[in-house]
């Protein structure tokens, strides 16, 4: 009498799955209920909420989950967690004229909105006024830069963290505050923390905000050299707070001559830190951005410096 039970072979888990145990989505696509809320749980533990995740994964369809799917076949506990990861990526829709913004005293931790670019919230419960940026008590805050207030008020603590991360070469995002450490070689940076998702850029190497406009334009040499023009500007000040300085320092210091022209400019020629100063990179006006080997002096273009590193190491 079993055999006679139907039966659907789930998309994702690809077995036979009695009808019973199976959840047919908004879309009509149906799929074994582990697997769906399985996933959905994995998404959510990872704080990624949104419809690009959340969604049918029948090919070619990708309708967005309601929230009554995920209400009624979810633990309680998780679809709060699904509440609470949606509301803290509230801003994260640039078209928003509202974001959500939490209290910073851990004993209290309510949530507010407010209107974007608001230079102070006020906490009805603390009866405190925080600084809707960097969170920072506006009594202190108000008059001075975030920058400035975190100076006067890092704790010993966050002094030595902030040195460690600074230390080991990691970048801040300016978004949401996180440090990290670019996987590869590219220093247009999309942000994979909790609340930016991969929808906010920024430059690895000056730590300003980014858009997608700008993934070669902030550059000299692509996104992938040692100078941008947020290092340009902040070097030509003096100024070499926000900058990744372990990314620039070769272009402060210049020590060998290009081969072809002779200029030792850093601001012109720029020694490649990731091949040890063994290859370098020349935007003089008698090269006009060329690579050239620093041992044999050899001009290289751009799809042989790796090659040609390797083989000469």
């Amino acid at each position: 009498m079993l055999s006679n039970i139907p039966t659907i072979e789930c998309q994702i888990c690809l077995t036979p799955v009695l009808i019973a145990n199976c959840l047919t989505l908004s879309c009509d696509h149906r799929f074994c209920k582990d697997c769906l809320t399985q996933d959905w749980m994995n998404n959510i533990s990872h704080s990624y909420v949104s419809p690009s995740y959340l969604k049918c994964p029948a090919d070619k369809c990708g309708t967005p989950v309601t929230i009554f799917e995920l209400r009624y076949n979810l633990p309680h506990k998780i679809f709060t967690q699904y509440l609470n990861c949606s509301n803290a990526n509230f801003q994260n829709d640039p078209a928003s004229k509202e974001v959500l913004i939490k209290c910073p005293n851990k004993k209290c931790q309510t949530p507010y909105f407010i209107f974007r670019g608001a230079s102070y919230f006020f906490c009805s419960n603390c009866d405190i006024r925080y600084c809707a940026e960097c969170l920072g008590d506006w009594k202190n805050h108000q008059g001075i830069s975030c920058e400035e207030y975190k100076e006067k008020n890092e704790s010993p603590e966050e002094y030595e963290l902030r040195k460690v991360m600074e230390n080991s070469g990691a970048m801040q995002c300016p978004h949401c505050k996180k440090y990290g450490i670019k996987p590869d070689g590219c220093n247009f940076i999309y942000c994979t923390s909790a609340a930016c998702q991969k929808k906010k850029m920024f430059c690895y190497l000056c730590g300003i905000p980014l858009t997608e406009a700008d993934h070669h334009k902030h550059f000299f040499n692509k996104p992938y050299g040692n100078d941008c023009i947020g290092t340009k500007e902040k070097l030509e000040k003096g100024d070499i707070k926000g900058l990744n300085c372990k990314m620039v320092k070769v272009t402060k210091d210049n020590e060998i001559p290009c081969p072809a022209c002779g200029t030792m400019n850093p601001e012109e020629c720029e020694l490649i830190q990731n091949f040890e100063k063994r290859i370098c990179f020349c935007k003089s006006g008698k090269c006009v951005g060329k690579f050239f080997c620093i041992k044999c002096k050899k001009e290289l273009k751009e799809e042989e410096v790796f090659d040609h590193y390797e083989k000469n190491e």
